[in-house]
């Protein structure tokens, strides 16, 4: 027991028994050597007590576990405290500075603890805690700190493992190093510990090492908040103990279930301890792992990683993020490679359709809400992505940097990606919806779209370049004609698109088709691109490939995957692409690829992927739809410079229209005719591909008077020619003024004369017709002679009724038509044969003789319009 002073100067003591610091009592060991030899003795500092231990003293214990409490006050400086466990629970004052805390003494290894537990105002200052020893077949030195506030470690070296939970705490200048277990271990082996919440806790401008056979890394941050690394290197070498070596969950950080995480200005990095060739498998293996965290900031940090394995089974990248919220990734750097020699005998195209997550990526996204910005993603070696986005939403992408490799988002819902910078790299949106993709340029690169539906087409694609020209997203058009200045085409829901004269190259897929039916592609030139040069992902019809230069495309040359009927490629010069020339996957249609130039004499190859010429027409299902590829030009294809001969048969020039007409055009070229697009006064209204070519134009949704008719021809090379005429649109009927006959009573067998007064403003009354039927029997049809009144505006029309045998009852109308065909009907007359006439007529229209029947039966009525019908066609 001590209650006092006591001073041991220039001394070396040894007890067999425990001392225990009362309140009031000093114990101060100066250039001392303090040493517990008894199998139980510890020394205890209660509250009010004080234990300095100062110049280059020295105290150690020979017993596992315990030995060293501090309830009271503590300071050991410029001293070293051995083989021994000190547990810290005080509010007063506990300084270590500048001394050692070492596992060691007297050759014999023993566990060494230092545990801050409910402890107010501890210090460890320019302290160095283990020998620098790393051995993994020993427990590690620990320092742990529990329930504290006001803990300060400043400068230190600690060759062990850090744990720190429920604490207010800052970690300045240190350096922790661990060496983890080979082979199992059942603790956690990591070098920074923080298993439950915090207060506060700041790590700033300290290096944290470990050095790991398997499984565990430098940081873990599980189930805790406000954690905050400043200015860190972070850094987990991996150890290689033989060829089949298997690293499975090897991170540098790992943040799980946690929230309010700040990682700011630190170096990450997963890198091999040594030079290895390769590795057995890589699994789950990152160099930051979030997992179920929410407010998580990543910021101007470096993160690196080296890995060389035989295979790999999923989940090996520079950043994997899974089921977080909240988490911003801002101004960071990504150097990755990721050498899996398993998958070198892929293209990069079967890749794509394997998924990144087995062929890795420098950032792993899974379900979570995150945003990139301002991020530099590049050395992404051996990786499958950049960056690999699966079932994420609001994820945000902006002014970032993705070099070499491409950005991969499937099944991903409104997510945006915008103001970035592509450097040889692709955007590959597969089965998602609704993403925005705005400003974006694109050096080397480009857009592809992946899917089955068309909802995973649809997208809000706006301001993207790529080698400094537009691409173009055109969606639910109809009748366009793309601009020549395209650096990549992609076409979604549309019909009667035409390309013409587009030269591409360095695009992913240059021209990309999707739920597009009567589109052309012709006389465009595409070279060096990569992936798909020409791409008709789903559900394509009556699409025309003519007269283009396809070749020295480091992909496929024609890709069609899905049902796509109608498919015809004519007059190509497809060669000396390094995938197919046409691949066909899972297209149950017969394609019609003849006439084409293969890169030789004796036509295509049927084979797989060969960069050598004859190039190669490859089935991916054999049995499972068809190419017809016979004949083949023997010969490169040369452009056609002839223009085709149109002309317009019906209607003809001057003529006036009404209703419904039918544009009738004759066309024929030395080549073929590639379509005929049909203009009414500037505008286009029609486009027909097939012979014979027609088109339906409804004058009724024009105004009345001249219109010009004007029709284009295109053959297969692009060349032109047009014919055009002017017609009159009128689709006012003419108006029957008057209709009379005489006698009004006629004799039988005497004819009756009936004449009828006419008036059209516009086309001018071209004619009528004299019906007539007696007894109710057939309608007949006499032509009526024409006598002009004036300037032809108003005419008379005459017409002879046969005499009939008395008390015959006939009925008759007048049918009269102008010269654009319009037509009108008078009400219907009616007089008998030989009756005598009546003592008054009465009124008229109220008469029994030669009174019009303004009443007429429904068959008698469609009997008139019918034969209206007939009369308008002529």
């Amino acid at each position: 027991m001590i209650n006092e002073t006591v001073i041991i100067r220039d001394q070396y003591v040894e007890l067999n028994q425990s001392i225990i610091i009362q309140a009031g009592g000093n114990l101060t060991l100066i250039n001392s050597t303090l040493c517990l030899r008894g199998t139980a003795c510890y020394i205890s500092v209660e509250e009010g007590g004080v234990l300095n231990v100062l110049d280059s003293s020295t105290i150690a214990g020979k017993e596992e576990g315990y030995w060293l409490y501090v309830n009271g006050a503590f300071i050991l400086q410029d001293s070293a405290l051995h083989a021994g466990s000190l547990r810290i629970m005080t509010h007063e004052l506990a300084l270590l500075k500048n001394s050692t805390l070492s596992c060691r003494w007297e050759n014999v290894w023993y566990y060494l603890l230092v545990l801050v537990v409910n402890s107010t105002n501890v210090q460890m200052v320019s302290c160095r805690m283990g020998v620098g020893e790393l051995d993994s077949e020993r427990a590690p030195p620990l320092l742990k700190v529990v329930n504290s506030s006001d803990v300060l470690v400043r400068n230190c070296t600690l060759y062990g493992q850090l744990q720190i939970r429920h604490s207010r705490a800052l970690i300045e200048s240190c350096t922790v190093r661990w060496q983890g277990p080979w082979g199992p271990y059942w603790g956690q082996p990591y070098t920074l510990l923080c298993p439950e919440p915090n207060v506060d806790v700041r790590i700033v401008n300290c290096t944290i090492i470990a050095y790991m056979y398997e499984y565990g890394g430098c940081c873990s941050l599980h189930r805790t908040s406000n954690v905050h690394l400043i200015s860190c290197r972070v850094q987990t070498y991996y150890l290689s103990y033989g060829y089949w070596d298997r690293l499975y969950g090897l991170r540098a950080i790992r943040i799980e279930e946690s929230t309010n995480i700040t990682i700011c200005d630190c170096v990450l990095a997963l890198l091999p301890e040594r030079p290895i060739r390769e590795l057995g498998e890589v699994c789950e293996s990152a160099v930051m792992y979030v997992g179920s965290s929410t407010d998580v900031l990543v910021s101007n940090c470096t993160l690196s990683l080296d890995i060389r394995a035989r295979w790999m089974e999923r989940g090996a990248g520079g950043m994997h993020i899974v089921d977080s919220s909240n988490t911003c990734i801002y101004n960071c750097t990504y150097n990755c490679t990721l050498m899996i020699w398993g998958l070198l005998e892929y293209y990069l195209t079967e890749l794509i359709e394997l998924a990144p997550e087995w062929a890795g990526a420098c950032i792993l996204v899974e379900g979570s809400s995150v945003s990139f910005c301002g991020c530099l993603i590049q050395r992404c070696e051996g990786c499958g992505a950049a960056i690999y986005c699966y079932d994420s939403a609001d994820l945000s992408l902006e002014r970032c940097t993705i070099a070499a490799r491409p950005l991969y988002m499937l099944s991903c819902r409104e997510c945006q990606i915008a103001s970035n910078h592509f450097i040889n790299s692709t955007l590959i949106l597969r089965a998602s919806s609704r993403l925005t993709v705005a400003c974006n340029t694109f050096t080397n690169g480009g857009i592809l779209l992946l899917g089955k539906e068309l909802s995973h087409f649809l997208h809000d694609i706006c301001g993207n370049v790529v080698n400094g020209k537009p691409i173009y997203y055109v969606v639910n058009a109809t009748n366009y004609v793309l601009p020549d200045d395209a650096g990549q085409v992609i076409i979604v829901n549309s019909e009667n698109v035409m390309a013409h004269g587009l030269i591409m190259g360095n695009a992913s897929a240059a021209i990309e088709l999707a739920f597009t039916r009567d589109t052309t592609i012709w006389n465009c030139t595409l070279m060096h691109n990569y992936l798909y040069t020409i791409m008709l992902a789903t559900s394509c019809t009556n699409i025309t490939i003519c007269c283009c230069e396809i070749a020295y495309n480091y992909g496929h040359g024609i890709y069609i995957t899905g049902p796509a009927p109608g498919i015809e490629i004519h007059f190509c010069n497809i060669y000396s692409n390094w995938g197919a020339g046409l691949l066909l996957d899972l297209t149950p249609n017969v394609v019609n690829a003849t006439y084409n130039w293969w890169g030789s004499y004796f036509g295509p190859e049927i084979k797989r992927d060969d960069p050598e010429d004859p190039e190669e027409i490859f089935i991916r299902l054999v049995n499972y739809g068809d190419v017809l590829y016979a004949p083949w030009l023997r010969q490169p294809y040369a452009p056609d410079t002839v223009a085709p001969t149109v002309s317009i048969t019906a209607p003809s020039a001057g003529s006036y229209v009404s209703g419904i007409v039918l544009i009738e055009v004759q066309a024929s070229d030395n080549v073929g005719i590639a379509r005929v697009e049909f203009y009414i006064d500037g505008e286009l209204v029609c486009i027909d591909r097939r012979s014979p070519y027609e088109c339906e134009w409804n004058t009724v949704n024009w105004p009345e008077g001249e219109h010009t008719v004007c029709v284009v021809a295109y053959d297969t090379s692009g060349n032109s020619a047009e014919d055009r005429v002017t017609v009159i649109v009128d689709n006012t009927s003419p108006s029957i003024v008057e209709v009379d006959f005489a006698p009004k009573r006629p004799l039988p067998f005497k004819p009756v004369s009936v004449q009828a007064r006419v008036s059209d403003v516009l086309s001018g009354v071209a004619g009528g017709r004299l019906c007539y039927r007696v007894n109710q029997g057939r309608w007949q049809a006499i032509e009526m002679t024409v006598r002009y009144l004036g300037s032809g505006g108003e005419a008379m029309l005459y017409g002879s009724i046969p005499g009939q045998p008395k008390g015959a009852v006939v009925e008759f109308y007048v049918i009269a038509y102008d010269r654009a065909g319009n037509a009108v009907t008078s009400p219907t007359y009616i007089y008998i044969v030989g009756k005598s006439p009546p003592s008054s007529r009465g009124e008229e229209g109220l008469g029994s003789y030669g009174l019009p029947l303004l009443v007429m039966s429904g068959a008698l009525l469609a009997a008139a319009v019918g034969l209206g019908k007939r009369l308008t066609r002529h």
